[in-house]
């Protein structure tokens, strides 16, 4: 019995076509599947925040035990008056936050990791502009909602008790959220130049869950414990230049 066996010279190979027709199709599948990926990695980001903020929350519940329920006031001793921007949080505060539960990751937004950094944790200690009197504060990477926050206008509502008062209840009532910061026209959110001219030169703040370059939204972070994602097309609060928004 013969067996038939195929010469090297009659085997088939792929032709030019054949093979731009798969690389097509590869192309395809990865314009497909790419959008796809980025918006599991901002999923998995947006996680990672509030689950940050949540820390927060329960540091801050702690923090109203010990403090007969009173949320600190960042405008006097000895928690401040400290920094220039909403983002800038005393050192006093963070070392009872840090005693209640939060490591120093989770006062940055992942949504915004080149910030997490030694340049904004230690940027007063690094300033030799800073007078030697002055409540030592840190850069973080959250927008603050406290009395005695820089810049924080007197008509925005800041919470006295952490079980809130009056008609601020305490599950309407945030106390941090990721940082929106735009231009005065909206049209730039990355890159914003804020603070000593020095550090923002190499250090320039950005809009956290940037997509497409705009602000999907933020999570906020609730004096009754919870976290909550608003959509930037709901948000109703601004101020500042650059314009902050929450």
């Amino acid at each position: 019995m013969k067996h038939l066996s195929l010469s090297r010279s009659s085997r088939k190979a792929f032709t030019l076509i054949e093979l731009l027709v798969v690389i097509a199709i590869i192309a395809i599948l990865a314009a497909m599947l790419l959008p796809a990926l980025a918006s599991a990695k901002e999923r998995a980001r947006r996680a990672a925040c509030k689950n940050n903020q949540h820390q927060m929350c329960i540091a801050l519940q702690i923090y109203g035990g010990d403090y007969s329920d009173k949320m600190p006031d960042l405008s006097q001793a000895p928690y401040g008056p400290v920094g220039a921007w909403p983002w800038d949080l005393s050192s006093a505060f963070i070392v009872n936050m840090t005693a209640s539960g939060c490591s120093k990751d989770v006062f940055y937004d992942p949504g915004y990791p080149s910030w997490d950094c030694d340049d904004t944790w230690n940027f007063q200690v690094n300033y030799q502009g800073m007078a030697a009197s002055a409540v030592t504060f840190r850069i973080t990477g959250y927008f603050w909602i406290l009395k005695g926050i820089p810049q924080m206008p007197a008509t925005v509502y800041t919470p006295v008790k952490i079980t809130g008062d009056g008609n601020h209840p305490p599950s309407s009532t945030p106390f941090a959220a990721c940082v929106i910061i735009s231009d005065p026209a909206k049209t730039q959110y990355g890159g914003i130049t804020a603070g000593t001219a020095a550090f923002a030169a190499k250090n320039l703040q950005s809009t956290s869950h940037l997509t497409k370059n705009k602000p999907p939204g933020s999570n906020h972070a609730f004096l009754d414990g919870h976290v909550e994602w608003i959509a930037y097309n709901t948000m109703t609060n601004s101020f500042g230049l650059p314009l902050f928004e929450w």
